[in-house]
Formats: structure tokens, C-alpha cells, sequence
């Protein structure tokens, strides 16, 4: 068996939340806690509120900006999507123009990967994430610099191993 091919796949990205997250347990939230203060997605979102968190829309404005190339998720596809969760017209429309960035990144997934893979703004943010924690964290990066480390031969190309041999193996 080929070592390179040793690994599992993930289940999809769904922008479904399941049950268990719909309804948090007392022991998360309380027992006298309310229908809103049992959801998940509730939550998040009076967090994203609260912290004035920026929308996907504007995180994807941002990369663009950086010069990323790609196209951003149709609003009429956030927009549809979330009718069918019931949600009513008006609040769909500003949700769909100003989604907050974990349902963004969710409905992206859903909306240009059928739910496969991350769409570009969830993988720029991923990758920007590991990357800046793969830079700053001394105690990590201790065994890269003392050599005494060596990649797997799976994720080194031409004898280099760099972030994009990783992405490369990744997406192959």
C-alpha cells in the first residue's frame, strides 16, 4: 500500500446545524435556559452582533483587495438557501448581503462546492490561520529550526517542503 495514500476524508460541510446543536444540553447552557440560548447558531450570531464582527462578504471584499482572485458566493444563492430554511423574506435579504462569517463560510462551501470543500474565503482564512500560528508559535517551529525534523516524503516536492506543497498534496 502506498504510505502517500493513507488518510481519510471528512464528511461534508453542511450549513445545517444538527440537533445536538440546535439544542445545546443543560449541562452547556442550564436548564432555565431559553430556545435562543440553546442554539448554537443563535449564539454565534448575537455574538457576531455583540463583537461587531465584519460579514463574509466583507472578509471576501478584503482578500480581493489583497489580491486574491476569485469570485465571491452569488447573493442570490445565500439568499435562496436561506428562504428554504425558513427564513422570512426580509431577514433573508439582509442576511444574504451581510451574512455573518461562519454561516458565510458554510453557505459558500455549500454554494461553490457542493458542500465538498472550503470555498475560497473559508480556505484564505484557514490558511491565513495555520499560517500566522505556524509563524508565531516559537515552541512549534523550534524543531524546524534546529533540523532535527523532517517532513513526511509525502508533502515534500523537489526536496522542499513549503505551504503550497501542502495544499498541493491536499487538493490532488
Amino acid at each position: 500500500m502506498d504510505p502517500c495514500q493513507n488518510y481519510s476524508k471528512t464528511k461534508a460541510i453542511n450549513h445545517l446545524f444538527t440537533d445536538e446543536l440546535i439544542r445545546l444540553p443543560n449541562p452547556v447552557v442550564g436548564k432555565f435556559a431559553s430556545e435562543d440560548d440553546r442554539s448554537l447558531a443563535f449564539r454565534n450570531l448575537l455574538r457576531v452582533y455583540v463583537l461587531t464582527l465584519p460579514s463574509g462578504q466583507r472578509v471576501a471584499y478584503a482578500f480581493l483587495k489583497k489580491g486574491c482572485k476569485f469570485k465571491p458566493v452569488d447573493e442570490k444563492c445565500i439568499y435562496n438557501i436561506l428562504i428554504e430554511g425558513c427564513i422570512d423574506k426580509a431577514t433573508a435579504k439582509k442576511l444574504s448581503q451581510h451574512t455573518p462569517l461562519f454561516l458565510y463560510v458554510l453557505l459558500e462551501a455549500h454554494c461553490l462546492k457542493n458542500e465538498q470543500k472550503l470555498g475560497p474565503v473559508g480556505s484564505a482564512v484557514l490558511l491565513e490561520v495555520f499560517g500566522n500560528m505556524l509563524v508565531h508559535c516559537k515552541s512549534f517551529l523550534k524543531p524546524f529550526i534546529e533540523k532535527k525534523w523532517r517532513p513526511d516524503p509525502c508533502l515534500e516536492i523537489n526536496k522542499k517542503f513549503k505551504l503550497p506543497n501542502i495544499v498541493k498534496y491536499v487538493t490532488k
